[in-house]
């Protein structure tokens, strides 16, 4: 039987119905390793239900939010994600702005993280908010 081990949904402009249809498929599967939602538009909004359904979710090891359009409020749902999820250990937040209390939050998060070992914020415009990923 073939099972489906990564998923890539790039470029999808993600509204709250897809969002919400999507999230519930991830919070109880149990054999996508991998989700790639580099270039989509899910936002503030999104990543709130997504994050949500990855607390749950105890497969998936890699996620991409790459460019995204995720800002301090999505950031605040991804930090409980990580603070939460035990089995993601790859994480791309690259290209969404990362201001100082989303930073803070993300490295309390990590603190408490047993499964993250990478994490991308390429262009993420972090300024002095880095430092406090860094010490984490």
């Amino acid at each position: 039987l073939n099972t489906i081990r990564n998923i890539k949904l790039n470029k999808i402009n993600f509204t709250k119905s897809k969002a919400t249809s999507l999230a519930k498929a991830i919070a109880i599967g149990n054999s996508v390793l991998s989700l790639n939602f580099s270039d989509s538009i899910i936002g503030n909004e999104g990543a709130e239900i997504f994050s949500k359904a990855l607390i749950s979710n105890k497969t998936i090891m890699n996620v991409n939010f790459s460019n995204c359009g995720i800002g301090d409020s999505g950031m605040f749902h991804i930090a409980k994600m990580i603070e939460k999820n035990s089995s993601i250990n790859s994480l791309n937040l690259s290209c969404n702005p990362i201001d100082i209390q989303p930073a803070k939050k993300i490295a309390r998060a990590l603190v408490n993280n047993s499964s993250l070992r990478t994490m991308h914020f390429s262009n993420c415009g972090f300024g002095k908010a880095i430092n406090y990923i860094a010490e984490a």
